[in-house]
């Protein structure tokens, strides 16, 4: 099996990589794990900027 592209923002090929362990051995566990860089967990959601640009209009005025 092989998988090229491995972002961990896309889903398609660990649910395709679990799919295809689970056809191949029906009965056992699986796990993964799998590495989170900083930049990623420091991202800051949409939402989340919108309420600290909210936040510094209201302090300026």
């Amino acid at each position: 099996m092989k998988i090229t592209e491995k972002k961990a923002t896309d889903p398609k090929w660990y649910k395709r990589a679990f799919s295809d362990f689970k056809k191949q051995q029906a009965n056992l566990k699986y796990s993964a794990s799998y590495k989170v860089s900083d930049r990623l967990l420091n991202r800051k959601s949409a939402s989340e900027k919108a309420a600290e640009s909210e936040a510094l209009r209201t302090n300026e005025a």
